[in-house]
C-alpha cells in the first residue's frame, strides 16, 4: 500500500499492484476504507517496458481536485512491468482505484 500526505488527506492506493505472468490485479479496498472515504479515483493507464504508467485516462473521480491528485501520483511511480517470454512488454489498459481517506 502506498501512501502520499496531501494537505492533510492521505491518498491511499488500494491498488496493491500485483504482477503476475503478464496480468496485474488490484485488492479491492475493505469495508472500513469504504465507509471512512472522502472520495475515489477510477483510472486506467498502459504500463510501459519501463515500468512507467502512460496514457493515464480517468474512468470516475468523485472529485475533480482528486482526479489531478491520483494522475500525478500514477505519474510518479514505478510499476513492475508485465512480462512475456522473459520479457517486459507494455501492459494495456491497466485498472487503478485510488480511494482518499482523512489523515488519522
Amino acid at each position: 500500500m502506498q501512501v502520499l500526505n496531501v494537505n492533510k488527506l492521505s491518498l491511499l492506493v488500494i491498488c496493491s499492484v500485483l504482477f503476475c505472468s503478464g496480468c496485474a490485479y488490484h485488492s479491492s479496498p475493505s469495508r472500513e476504507d469504504k465507509n471512512n472515504s472522502l472520495g475515489h479515483v477510477d483510472l486506467i493507464a498502459d504500463i510501459t517496458p519501463q515500468g512507467r504508467a502512460t496514457n493515464i485516462r480517468t474512468l470516475y473521480a468523485t472529485n475533480p481536485e482528486f482526479q489531478n491528485i491520483a494522475i500525478k501520483f500514477l505519474k510518479h511511480n514505478h510499476y513492475r512491468p508485465a512480462v512475456k517470454n522473459g520479457i517486459p512488454i507494455t501492459e494495456y489498459n491497466h485498472k487503478v482505484h485510488v480511494d482518499f481517506t482523512p489523515d488519522q
